[in-house]
Formats: structure tokens, sequence, C-alpha cells
């Protein structure tokens, strides 16, 4: 048997069985993200296995996502600065991804030296919504 015409194929399996994980969850404790409040709720997700966009968003109280930021690594949180905050979340309506603005929130972010990397995690006080971006190269 010529083993390497089923490569091919092979590499195509392997490549669709890895796909985009997209989706949404009632509660934390059925999300796929672990580490989530305890009363995230109204949860949505996308999680490609090849980046470079990590998006989830969820409703939480304002002191439950002081305390999730709190138990990341990366830097403090405090009110919007600026003009408005700039996050990618999943929009599964239209199976892609775009902008949310928020100017009234809470955010922790960084971002690499050349900005090609970073992590941004914004709360929406009107809403009561958390996001979550993270992006690489």
């Amino acid at each position: 048997m010529n083993y390497l015409a089923l490569l091919p194929l092979m590499a195509s399996m392997a490549f669709t069985s890895c796909g985009d994980e997209t989706g949404s969850a009632p509660t934390a404790g059925k999300a796929p993200i672990s580490s989530l409040p305890s009363d995230a709720k109204n949860i949505s997700h996308s999680l490609p296995v090849f980046g470079p966009n990590y998006t989830y968003e969820f409703d939480t109280s304002e002191k439950e996502f002081r305390e999730w930021v709190a138990n990341q690594k990366k830097p403090a949180m405090g009110p919007i600065r600026r003009e408005r905050a700039e996050i990618v979340r999943y929009n599964a309506a239209i199976k892609s991804e775009e902008l949310v603005y928020n100017s009234d929130g809470l955010i922790s972010e960084w971002t690499g030296a050349r900005a090609d990397i970073g992590q941004h995690m914004v709360y929406d006080l009107q809403k009561g919504r958390a996001y979550f971006w993270y992006h690489s190269r």
C-alpha cells in the first residue's frame, strides 16, 4: 500500500479535528474556561486552536470582576482613562470578530513591546459585562 498517498488525508483530518471552539455556556461551571468568577453567567467564547485572538465575555458583578483581575498575573485595574477602550469580541450571529467600545468601565491590560501580543480585560459598569481578549502574533 502507498502510505504516502494517505498523508494529505491524515493531515486534513488532524487539522479539522483541532478546529476553533466557539460557543456559549450558561454558568462558569459549564464553560470550557477555567478560573472565571464564580458568578459568571451568559458566557460566550472563541478559543481558536491556532490563534491569534482568544476572546470571551460574561455577565458578572463589579466585585467579582475586581477579584478576578486581582488574581491575574498582569497589571492592576483602574478606570478607563481614555476616550474609550476597544476590545475584540466574537459575535456568534455573524460568526466573526468585532470591536466593542467602552468609556464607562474598568480596564486591566498589557501589551508587548511591539504591541503584537497582549491581554485586555474590560468591565462595562452599565451592563455588568466583562470582556477578555488575548492576542498573539
